[in-house]
């Protein structure tokens, strides 16, 4: 059957593939959530559209790397490669969050008017 003690990182055993699972089901939700957000908000498009190419290539991923993993890389070296190309991964989804979301980004999908903070900072401070 299965025996933990062979398990080189987080996909390659069962749990793995329930964790898979659960990022499917995930990405199902991610879709869902953002279909809603451009029906309610349509002028934030130039956003949600780059915002869902490029996390459905992150969603998607880590199920065909630890596929692959799986089945094309060595065992000896299976663990240090996934380690690193997971690592990548998370780095690309971090950037492009970051870079998306910046002030200097023209299509971020919330703006605060600089007077809304400033009251809001001023009232908060002052009534407690």
């Amino acid at each position: 059957f299965f025996d933990p003690g062979e398990v080189l990182y987080a996909y390659d055993s069962p749990a793995g593939y329930g964790l898979m699972g659960l990022q499917l089901v995930a990405y199902v939700w991610f879709c869902y959530a953002v279909l809603v957000s451009l029906k309610h908000y349509p002028e934030k498009q130039p956003f949600y559209i780059p915002f869902f190419t490029t996390y459905t290539l992150w969603f998607f991923a880590v199920p065909v790397m630890a596929l692959i993993a799986n089945f094309g890389i060595p065992r000896w070296a299976r663990e240090k490669i996934v380690n690193g190309i997971q690592l990548g991964i998370h780095l690309y989804a971090h950037i492009v969050f970051l870079v998306r979301t910046t002030r200097t980004c023209s299509c971020r999908p919330l703006r605060l008017s600089i007077e809304f903070a400033l009251f809001k900072s001023h009232y908060c401070h002052s009534h407690t």
